[in-house]
């Protein structure tokens, strides 16, 4: 697929749906309702999997370290949402924004622990003993 037709003004999605749907002469709705689905199939994929393959375009890969960053990130941001939030002199439309940036960043805060609590080694320091090889046999 040739990017380098692609209008600045149109999103990347767009443009492979309008593609798409010209070279193989489908309708731009049925296109568009395989590529969400692709997408949503991917996001899910990448929730339950560390990585995930694109035939033909690449491997995607769930980075911990940066999502340990990023989780500090929004832990961060958490706070300053909360505290904005206390503050009585905000008006009503910041007060929702606020709100809504919140409700996303305790969301992303909640993925990233799930995804990167999987990563933690074991610091117990106990390994889990070998069985025994030698067993009693009987006399002859």
């Amino acid at each position: 697929m040739e990017m380098d037709n692609k209008p600045a003004s149109m999103s990347m999605k767009d443009y492979i749906i309008r593609v798409q749907s010209v070279k193989m002469m489908i309708g731009e709705k049925v296109i568009e309702t395989i590529v969400n689905h692709q997408f949503i199939s991917m996001a899910q994929a990448m929730r339950v999997n560390n990585s995930i393959e694109l035939s033909g375009f690449g491997k995607f890969y769930f980075n911990t370290k940066k999502a340990t960053k990023r989780l500090d990130n929004l832990i961060s941001k958490k706070s300053y949402l909360e505290k904005v939030l206390e503050n009585k002199d905000l008006d009503e439309n910041r007060k929702r924004r606020a709100a809504s940036h919140l409700a996303s960043s305790i969301e992303e805060i909640a993925y990233l622990k799930s995804k990167t609590n999987e990563f933690q080694p074991d610091l117990r320091g106990m390994e889990e003993q070998a069985d025994s090889i030698e067993a009693f046999e009987g006399t002859d």
